[in-house]
């Protein structure tokens, strides 16, 4: 029979981690609350960016997409400013996530995900445009 000498709790307790009894796994929850508090702040700096940016109309959009559909230059229209920006940087300019990143004064992660989204929110505005 093994023997459950003196300090072998005490090593089950450190192997657990502070605050959590021997054998138990940590429970997921700070993970959850970390990510519920960064996707809290990331909308918040999205709707304070809008907030800042001018009201833009379809005009802004013009030359943007000569000789695309007439759906893609609606949707360029709908867009917000930030948005046709990334997607001018990247797509139309073709710069890499690195170069538009520095022109937008963020991070690379940060525009490969404006531009992510700004594709989505097109897609949405076009396919809008086509089944009206």
């Amino acid at each position: 029979m093994p023997s459950s000498g003196p300090g072998r709790g005490a090593i089950a307790s450190i192997r657990a981690g502070p605050g959590h009894a021997a054998g138990c796994s940590p429970s997921p929850a700070p993970a959850r609350s970390y990510h519920l508090r960064a996707e809290k702040r990331r909308g918040a700096r999205e709707r304070l960016a809008a907030a800042r940016e001018p009201e833009r109309t379809a005009a802004d959009a013009a030359g943007l997409c000569d000789g695309y559909s007439a759906a893609l230059e609606a949707g360029l229209g709908r867009l917000s400013a930030a948005d046709r920006e990334v997607i001018a940087l990247r797509v139309l300019l073709e710069l890499d996530a690195g170069e538009a990143a520095r022109l937008l004064e963020i991070t690379p992660t940060a525009c490969t995900t404006r531009l992510s989204r700004a594709l989505a929110r097109l897609a949405a505005e076009v396919e809008a445009h086509e089944h009206v």
